[in-house]
């Protein structure tokens, strides 16, 4: 799950009254939820988050992903990377491209049925995000400092539109794998790119609420985790 479906599910868990916390705790939970994502798209590695409510959000995180990645909707969605192959890309790139962008496409899902509500929650946990910079230490010295300059760039960016473009999908997972040469492709390939998540999309549309609906209801059924932070 991308960063922002992680803000979807902890506001739909935590409205449903799946944690025993004030409604002022829920943008530093989603915050929290989102954090194991920003560590990697700012290049760092966690070490330690001295806040209770942000370190439940850590450990929702990772029991959200491993109900989201297990789920068969899921796991079917990640086999049509197979198309990517058969049109040329390596095994690397088409099981990244697969399981990335339609993880994208979910987000753009999201957001266009949502109506906004979760965006005011994720944009109230990025406000949360440098008065708690504080509380959470890296492995690296300098990863508070691309910490924040990440920080700096979402709230730019506010909720995180443009993936219901196929093509933007395409740019994106081509920036997101091109340091990586086991998983990159070629600027050639972007358009079998986009014409794979054109089609993928029709099916994501279709199945994203019984999707999320199950990660939601298995993460109910087990219960707000334990955070070991």
């Amino acid at each position: 799950m991308n960063f922002y479906s992680h803000a979807y599910v902890t506001t739909e868990l935590f409205e449903r009254g799946e944690f025993s916390r004030s409604t002022h705790a829920l943008p530093t939970l989603i915050l929290g939820s989102m954090l194991p994502d920003f560590a990697t798209m700012s290049g760092n590695r966690l070490e330690s988050v001295d806040d209770p409510v942000l370190a439940e959000g850590v450990a929702l995180h990772h029991a959200t992903d491993r109900a989201f990645h297990g789920a068969p909707r899921f796991v079917e969605w990640c086999r049509s990377g197979s198309v990517l192959k058969e049109a040329g890309l390596s095994y690397g790139a088409s099981r990244a491209c697969a399981h990335v962008g339609c993880e994208l496409m979910l987000d753009a899902w999201l957001i266009a049925t949502d109506s906004g509500h979760v965006g005011r929650y994720y944009r109230a946990a990025l406000e949360r995000a440098i008065p708690l910079a504080t509380a959470v230490t890296w492995r690296d010295p300098e990863g508070t400092d691309r910490y924040l300059t990440l920080l700096a760039r979402l709230d730019n960016w506010g909720v995180p539109t443009g993936y219901d473009d196929d093509r933007v999908v395409a740019e994106r997972l081509s920036r997101i794998l091109e340091g990586r040469p086991r998983l990159a492709f070629s600027a050639e390939q972007l358009p079998v790119v986009e014409a794979w998540a054109r089609d993928q999309r029709v099916k994501i549309d279709a199945e994203a609420e019984a999707l999320v609906e199950g990660v939601i209801a298995a993460l109910s059924d087990a219960g707000p985790p334990e955070s070991s932070t």
